[in-house]
C-alpha cells in the first residue's frame, strides 16, 4: 500500500444471518425463522438468500430419504462493481463453548447436508445492480437418519474487498455469506438434553451475615435428532430449604442435534455462615425436559476463625487442668507429721 500508515490484512468474514446475532434471535423448533437485521445481505451490501417466490429467510424444508427437490438460491450485487462468488453447500454446527451457529471451515469436506446439496454452477459473476437466482437441487440419501439436519449454501467473494479501519488502515476482506439450510428427514423424532456438566463454586464472604458470591458453570447438550432452543433456570437453596439465590430463565442458543453450550454464571447468594447449598438445574424445551442437582458447602472464614478459637481455647483448658493435677499438693506431708507429734 502507498501510505506508510496502512496496512494489508486478510481476513475471512462469517458475516452470515445464520452465524451471528444473540441466542435469543435464534428460531424456535415450532416456528418459521424469521429475517433479522444481520441477515445475508446487510453487512457488506452483497448478499445470499433464499430465491423464487415468497419471503423466506432460510431454506426449510420436510423430505423423505430418498426424495429430492429443486429450489433457487440467490446472489445479490447492489454494489457499484462486479462481484465474482465462489458458490458451494457445507454443514452446520455448535461451536464448543458459546454454542454458536458455525459452518465448516473453507477446505472442509461436508459429510452431511453439505453433500445433499447440488449447485448448478459453482462460480458466478453478477455485475454491479444485478440479482441471480442460481438452482440447485437437494436429494436426501435412502440411508439418512430421521430428525434434524443442517447446513448453509455459501457464497464468498473471490477478490478481497479493501476498506479503512478507523484508524486509517486498509484492510483486504475476504467474505462468506450465505443462508441456512434446515432439512428435516422423515422417520421418528426424539427430542431431547442433557447437562453434561454442573459445577458449582461458591466464595464466601469473610463477613458471617453478608453471604458470598457463587460461579456455576454448566453444560447442556442436545442429545436427539431434533433442534432445540433451550431454556435454563437455575436455583440455590440451603439449609432448612431457604432460598440462596434464584436466577430468572434464561434462553440458550438453537442447538442442533449433537451440539452443546457451556454457561457460566456468577451471582451473589444468602448463604449462611455455615450452610449445605443444594444448586438444581432445570432445563426445558419443546418436547424436552432434564434437571440435574449438586451439593457444596459455604463455610464463611469468620466461622473457620472462630471455631478455630473455640478449639484452641478448648485446648488450653484442658492443658490448664490437666497440669494442676500433676502438680503435688504444697504442705501435705508436713501437716500429717505435725499431727503424729503431738
Amino acid at each position: 500500500m502507498e501510505a506508510a500508515g496502512r496496512r494489508c490484512a486478510l481476513l475471512f468474514g462469517l458475516a452470515l444471518a445464520l452465524l451471528a446475532g444473540p441466542a435469543g434471535a435464534s428460531p424456535r423448533q415450532d416456528q418459521e425463522p424469521t429475517a433479522t437485521e444481520d441477515s445475508a445481505n446487510a453487512g457488506p451490501g452483497w448478499g445470499v438468500e433464499p430465491g423464487g417466490p415468497g419471503d423466506r429467510s432460510w431454506f426449510v424444508y420436510q423430505l423423505a430419504p430418498g426424495q429430492s427437490l429443486r429450489d433457487v438460491v440467490a446472489v445479490e450485487n447492489p454494489t457499484d462493481k462486479p462481484i465474482t462468488f465462489d458458490l458451494y453447500p457445507t454443514d452446520a454446527f455448535n461451536t464448543e463453548d458459546v454454542g454458536a451457529w458455525a459452518l465448516d471451515e473453507p477446505g472442509v469436506e461436508p459429510d452431511d447436508v453439505g453433500t445433499w446439496i447440488e449447485v448448478g454452477q459453482n462460480r458466478y459473476t453478477v455485475e454491479p445492480g444485478r440479482r441471480v437466482e442460481i438452482p440447485f437441487e437437494i436429494t436426501i440419501p435412502r440411508d439418512a437418519t430421521p430428525g434434524d439436519h443442517a447446513g448453509a449454501i455459501v457464497g464468498a467473494n473471490t477478490e478481497p474487498e479493501q476498506t479503512v479501519t478507523e484508524t486509517g488502515a486498509t484492510v483486504d476482506l475476504m467474505r462468506r455469506i450465505g443462508a441456512r439450510v434446515y432439512v428435516r428427514v422423515e422417520g421418528p423424532l426424539e427430542p431431547a438434553l442433557d447437562i453434561t456438566q454442573l459445577d458449582v463454586d461458591i466464595d464466601p464472604s469473610p463477613w458471617p451475615l453478608s453471604g458470598g458470591e457463587a460461579t456455576v458453570v454448566y453444560r447442556v447438550t442436545n442429545t436427539g435428532n431434533v433442534r432445540l432452543s433451550p431454556d435454563a433456570k437455575l436455583s440455590l437453596q440451603g439449609l432448612l430449604g431457604h432460598e440462596v439465590e434464584s436466577l430468572s430463565s434464561r434462553s440458550l442458543p438453537e442447538l442442533l442435534p449433537g451440539g452443546s453450550v457451556r454457561v457460566e454464571v456468577t451471582t451473589n447468594v444468602s448463604a449462611w455462615p455455615v450452610d449445605r447449598v443444594q444448586t438444581r438445574l432445570e432445563v426445558t424445551a419443546t418436547n424436552a425436559a432434564v434437571t440435574r442437582t449438586t451439593t457444596s458447602w459455604s463455610i464463611s472464614p469468620s466461622m473457620i476463625v472462630l471455631a478455630a478459637l473455640i478449639v484452641g481455647f478448648t485446648a488450653w483448658r484442658a492443658w490448664r487442668r490437666r497440669r494442676r493435677r500433676a502438680q503435688p499438693a504444697t504442705g501435705g506431708p508436713a501437716r500429717e507429721r505435725e499431727l503424729v507429734g503431738s
